[in-house]
């Protein structure tokens, strides 16, 4: 999980996707626009209960994107799902410097996420 929650970091961001590439269409089509994807992985990452991660999954089988929750250190690949994106909510990842503020980290993060990064990682696993 860290490796690939490191991955798509950068001190200078591309901060939405390319518009019309092909993780554009698909958050388009399975969340609405990018703002809905934004608005359902910040609320994820929020809301799991003690220690875990929210992920931006790709369903192999269907296709199909979604945003999940796991606990502790669970990996989206126990469940057949390729993670694309993820964010650590465990409280190493934020309390020294933010301190119990988890919105606040979650705002922060998504200042040096890197979505070029995650096309990247979208074309790798859609490739056939």
């Amino acid at each position: 999980n860290h490796k690939m929650y490191f991955a798509p970091m950068s001190p200078e961001p591309q901060s939405e996707p390319t518009p019309g590439s092909p993780l554009a269409q698909a958050i388009d089509t399975s969340f609405g626009s990018w703002a809905d994807f934004q608005e359902e992985m910040t609320n994820a990452a929020a809301t799991v209960f003690g220690s875990g991660w929210a992920f931006l999954v790709l369903d192999p089988v269907t296709g199909e994107l979604s945003v999940i929750q796991k606990p502790n250190q669970d990996s989206p690949y126990m469940d057949g799902l390729i993670p694309l994106l993820g964010i650590d909510v465990w409280e190493h990842a934020y309390y020294l410097l933010r301190g119990p503020d988890r919105g606040d980290y979650i705002s922060a993060w998504w200042d040096v996420v890197d979505l070029a990064k995650v096309e990247e990682a979208f074309a790798r696993v859609t490739a056939s």
